[in-house]
C-alpha cells in the first residue's frame, strides 16, 4: 500500500515549524543528504556564480529563529556566548 500526502509548501513549513529543535536539525541534515544524492545523479543547472550554500544556511538560520530565541534547551548555552575559547598568549 502506497500513501501519498498531498500538502502544500506552507503546510509543510507549518508542520516543520512544530517539530522539536532535534527534530528539525534532523531533519535538514537529512534533506541535505537527500540534494547531495539529486545532485549526483541530475546534471547541475545552477546558475553561474550563484551562492546557493550561503541561501540554504540563511533560509535554515531563519526557519530556526525562533528556536534559537525560544528554545530552553538552546537558550541554556547563551550564558557561554561571551566566553572567549581560543588561548591568548
Amino acid at each position: 500500500m502506497v500513501l501519498k500526502l498531498e500538502i502544500d509548501y506552507e503546510q509543510l513549513l507549518q508542520l516543520f515549524k512544530q517539530l522539536p529543535a532535534k527534530q528539525k536539525k534532523q531533519f535538514l541534515l537529512d534533506i541535505g543528504k537527500e540534494t547531495i544524492v539529486e545532485k549526483s545523479t541530475a546534471e547541475d543547472v545552477r546558475e553561474p556564480g550563484a551562492d546557493y550554500s550561503r541561501t540554504d544556511m540563511k533560509s535554515a538560520a531563519e526557519i530556526l529563529l525562533n528556536d534559537y530565541q525560544n528554545d530552553e534547551e538552546l537558550l541554556a548555552f547563551t550564558s557561554l556566548d561571551s566566553e572567549i575559547f581560543h588561548e591568548t598568549r
